[in-house]
């Protein structure tokens, strides 16, 4: 299972980083006024006086996606890390405790990153008249809290350990 999962986080990673790639094409076209599919002329056509603004917020979406890979990347390889020691049959570490807490930081910026998000979906929606579907989602930040918690823990845990066998 642990095989499975290593290989499953690297090519998420993969995914993750050639998102990235994709997405900065996308921002670098958008920006440049050559976006495919002629972009500018069918918003200027549908939305006579506004297209700027559309492109500036499509831009801003993208932009996220960017900055979302980031967090994304830290968060698998802290995984890839952890797993790493798992299979080395020495788990409870510091270092473990210390990349839980990274990962808590990562979902946190995957969060407030999403925020931001929500925001550009409804002024996007007010100006295209169309909604985009976002909604609050309260199981990412549970998830925040549940990590820094367990990353407290972990910590704690790896410490008395640590005692231990300094005593023994």
């Amino acid at each position: 299972m642990l095989r499975v999962s290593r290989w499953l986080l690297l090519i998420l990673n993969t995914g993750n980083w050639l998102f990235f790639a994709g997405a900065v094409v996308l921002l670098a076209l958008l920006a440049t006024g050559t976006a495919p599919f002629a972009t500018h002329v069918i918003m200027r056509d549908a939305y006579p006086g506004y297209e700027h603004a559309l492109l500036r917020a499509v831009e801003g979406l993208v932009a996220i996606g960017i900055a979302v890979v980031f967090a994304v990347d830290i968060l698998f390889r802290r995984l890839l890390a952890i797993l790493a020691t798992l299979d080395a049959g020495d788990p409870f570490q510091l270092a473990n405790a210390a990349r839980l807490h990274h990962i808590a930081w990562a979902l946190l910026a995957i969060q407030l990153l999403d925020l931001c998000f929500g925001a550009l979906a409804l002024h996007i929606g007010s100006i295209a008249h169309k909604p985009i579907p976002w909604s609050f989602g309260l199981t990412g930040w549970l998830a925040v809290l549940l990590l820094f918690i367990l990353a407290r823990v972990f910590r704690q845990g790896a410490e008395m350990r640590d005692e231990i066998e300094g005593t023994v």
